[in-house]
């Protein structure tokens, strides 16, 4: 908008004032630009141009936060459907560990079997905790991508 004002003629009219030997002289000077050959196109066509890089620069920007949100947002939810499923796979094998303990105080069991279910529930507890660490770094992600907290208010 500025260089569009400068393809008018702009001008100045500015006072002065001097003491030259006890004698006060006024003075007024006056400045005249005229934008004679191309009414200042050259740097109206470069503002304008400065300007769609502008928004070309913020449209990329733009783009780029709202496909990091994307991927962080799908990233959390993938995360959340293996918390989920590694805890349905804990309490099922929790529940194989209870019913090994009962078989193996009735004697139907050795303790090597009662041994090999309380490992695979400890490896289903591992699964679990693994995917409940990889659910909070996919929030704290996608807390980092919208720049908020997230809070149980938002719907995900």
């Amino acid at each position: 908008q500025l260089e569009i004002a400068r393809q008018y003629p702009d001008l100045q009219i500015g006072p002065g004032y001097k003491w030259d030997q006890g004698a006060n002289k006024w003075s007024l000077g006056i400045n005249l630009t005229l934008p004679l050959f191309n009414q200042n196109q050259g740097q109206i066509a470069q503002a304008k141009a400065q300007r769609k890089l502008a928004a070309a620069r913020f449209t990329a920007l733009q783009t780029q936060a709202i496909a990091q949100t994307e991927q962080a947002l799908a990233d959390y939810r993938a995360a959340l459907a293996a918390l989920d499923s590694a805890q349905s796979l804990a309490a099922t094998q929790q529940l194989r560990a209870q019913s090994a303990q009962r078989q193996f105080s009735s004697g139907y069991i050795d303790h090597l079997a009662l041994d090999q279910a309380r490992l695979q529930t400890l490896a289903a507890e591992n699964t679990r905790l693994t995917a409940s660490i990889q659910t909070q770094r996919a929030l704290g992600a996608l807390e980092d991508a919208v720049q908020q907290p997230l809070d149980g208010s938002i719907q995900i």
